[in-house]
This record gives structure tokens, sequence and C-alpha cells, in this order.
């Protein structure tokens, strides 16, 4: 059951859009980043190579004038074929309170890779 999504303290909320992602058979595949703030809202697109999974993200988004309100959001997040996830509230550089420096934060954040675990041993290490 997903929870309802309504107004955050502190203004704007950031949402990882996810597709599909055939070979789990569920929406895992990161491929932007929307960004809302009352009547405002700003996408950003990850640099997906040679694949076409961030279409029906696309599709949803194009023509839009204003933001998608919350109704909207829970039922994409209900999704199962392409769903958001809402990310922590922004923590915005000092003195930048920009909703699309904001997203672009929140898409870099996604292309760097974890950091490893501790003592440099990976899944099956020794």
């Amino acid at each position: 059951m997903s929870r309802p999504v309504g107004p955050a303290a502190g203004g704007g909320r950031l949402f990882v859009l996810l597709a599909w992602t055939a070979p789990v058979g569920a929406a895992l595949t990161p491929v932007g980043v929307l960004g809302v703030d009352g009547e405002r809202w700003r996408v950003s697109w990850l640099p997906v190579v040679g694949t076409d999974h961030g279409r029906i993200w696309r599709d949803r988004l194009a023509g839009r004038a204003t933001a998608p309100d919350g109704a909207l959001l829970s039922a994409w997040m209900s999704s199962t074929t392409a769903s958001l996830v809402e990310l922590p509230a922004p923590s915005a550089p000092s003195g930048t309170s920009d909703l699309s420096r904001a997203v672009e934060a929140a898409v870099d954040e996604l292309l760097v890779p974890p950091d490893p675990p501790a003592g440099g041993q990976g899944a099956g290490g020794q």
C-alpha cells in the first residue's frame, strides 16, 4: 500500500523516476529525477545509454503546464511498470534553494558509484 503524497514541510520535493526492469520484473531502473515545489516542477534525465527506458516518463510529463499534484504523484507511486520514489528532503548547498539545482544535485548523486564496503571487500570478497 502506498503512502499518501502531500505537501512537504519546507517546500520542494524530489522523486526518482523508475522504469521497468525486465530481468527483475519490476520498475527499478532510475531514468530521471522530478522536482516539485508548488506549481513549479523540473525534471532531469539520467543518461541511460542505448535504451528507451525513459519514454513512459517523457510521455507522462510531456506538455505539462503545471506540476503534478499529490493525487497524480500517489497514482504514479502505485504504478508497477513506471513508479517513483520520494527522496529525503533536499539538502541544498548553503545559499541555494533553487529547484533546478536540487534536481541536478540529486541526479549527480545517482550517477556517483556507491562507496565500497569498509575494508575494500565487495560481496563475495575474502
